[in-house]
């Protein structure tokens, strides 16, 4: 019984935590630039000037950027982009910032429930990148050696730094534990 009723609180206070709004600054690609609370949401961002106003919704693809900060007090930066091959916007967080090249991320937790009926978790990163002259996002995916080659999506990407080629031939560099520092080796050292 206490079991279950812990589950409960814990799925109960997950979801509040989640549906949450918090602080946010919203700077259009217009120039326009609002605060209030919100929260992202799949394809669009919830806004509101305060609590009792009535919801506004803006579609990714109208937004330049959005700071929020979190109920933890950190501030989280999200930026839009289209991904090559994809009709819809998504929302990024930036990882690594460049002359030459930008890394992005999201991250997302999936219920992989539990034994016993408990409740379980799985952390998910998706990876992106793309050089400042481009308007869409290249997809690099998860680090996850099972589904996702991410050492040769990476080599195809930098395949114009021959000396970064090399570095991760010889394993100098492994994708597994430093994708930020091969884009700031690029960004650095690449022509």
């Amino acid at each position: 019984m206490k079991l279950k009723l812990l589950s409960l609180i814990l799925i109960f206070t997950i979801s509040t935590s989640y549906a949450q709004l918090n602080p946010v600054t919203i700077i259009f690609k217009n120039g326009d630039t609002i605060k209030g609370i919100g929260r992202k949401k799949v394809y669009t961002f919830k806004y509101k000037i305060d609590k009792k106003a009535k919801a506004e919704e803006f579609e990714f693809s109208k937004i330049k950027s959005v700071e929020i900060e979190s109920s933890l007090g950190e501030k989280i930066i999200y930026k839009f982009f289209q991904v090559k091959g994809w009709a819809n916007f998504i929302a990024v967080e930036e990882v690594v910032s460049g002359s030459k090249a930008e890394l992005f991320k999201t991250s997302d937790t999936f219920n992989t429930g539990g034994m016993m009926g408990g409740m379980g978790g799985q952390s998910v990163t998706f990876y992106y990148i793309k050089r400042p002259n481009e308007d869409k996002l290249t997809e690099l995916g998860p680090y996850s050696p099972l589904t996702n080659d991410l050492k040769a999506k990476v080599k195809t990407y930098f395949s114009d730094c021959k000396i970064l080629i090399e570095k991760l031939e010889n394993r100098e560099f492994k994708v597994r534990e430093g994708l930020e520092d091969i884009v700031l080796f690029y960004n650095n050292n690449c022509e």
